[in-house]
């Protein structure tokens, strides 16, 4: 399965040190340097380039883990993010490197093992996915499958999980209803693919009680 996360800088704006590369621990590194239109604020382990007439993020932003290792870097401009992201897994590494542009992810994605060899490869165009490459933990290259559609016989083949052609959920997004056998496709699809920590939405709310069943050869939801 995959996770959630942002993180890193625009060349512009970047930190004083080097970046790291795949499969090392990201060092302690100093706090975001924000241009001369912004204000550095620090609340424990966030630390955010903060526009100085807008107060919207503008700079860097970097959350840190409690041993003071970035876990995400990311870019703002007047509260868009713009710029390089990075992030890394939550053991040490970095995990993803891509660049947003007004908003939109645009450019080659990458993504890493944990070993720190490269696991995915991604294409987008104003903000849609273009191409999509991946690799085993062996470096080669592996077919990537198409999910099919959430078709049942019994109850037992559905399940509430993810599955889009991003292998990233969107924010504030919630389970789906879905078979089994998609969320095996997808889950292979995506392997080694990490997107970031999960980040919890009230919207969700109507989630609860609600079960996945079989209803006339198609997976939905029941209350």
């Amino acid at each position: 399965m995959r996770v959630w996360v942002l993180g890193l800088v625009a060349a512009c704006y970047t930190s004083s040190s080097s970046p790291s590369p795949p499969g090392t621990p990201p060092p302690r590194t100093p706090r975001p340097r924000c241009p001369p239109e912004s204000e550095l604020r620090v609340d424990a382990n966030y630390e955010q380039c903060l526009h100085r007439t807008t107060h919207r993020p503008h700079g860097i932003t970097i959350i840190r883990d409690d041993k003071g290792r970035p876990q995400t870097e990311t870019t703002w401009r007047d509260g868009i993010q713009d710029g390089v992201q990075r992030l890394y897994w939550p053991q040490g590494g970095r995990a993803v490197e891509g660049h947003w542009q007004a908003g939109a992810r645009a450019g080659t994605w990458r993504y890493y093992y944990q070993a720190g060899t490269p696991s995915h490869e991604i294409d987008f165009a104003n903000g849609q996915e273009v191409a999509h490459r991946a690799w085993d933990e062996r470096g080669r290259r592996r077919t990537l499958p198409e999910l099919g559609t959430s078709t049942c016989t019994t109850d037992a083949d559905c399940t509430i999980g993810f599955a889009a052609r991003d292998c990233c959920p969107p924010e504030n997004s919630c389970g789906i209803v879905l078979s089994r056998a998609v969320q095996q496709r997808f889950d292979e699809r995506c392997a080694g693919l990490y997107c970031g920590p999960p980040r919890p939405s009230s919207s969700c709310m109507g989630m609860i009680g609600l079960k996945a069943v079989c209803d006339r050869g198609m997976c939905v939801g029941q209350h």
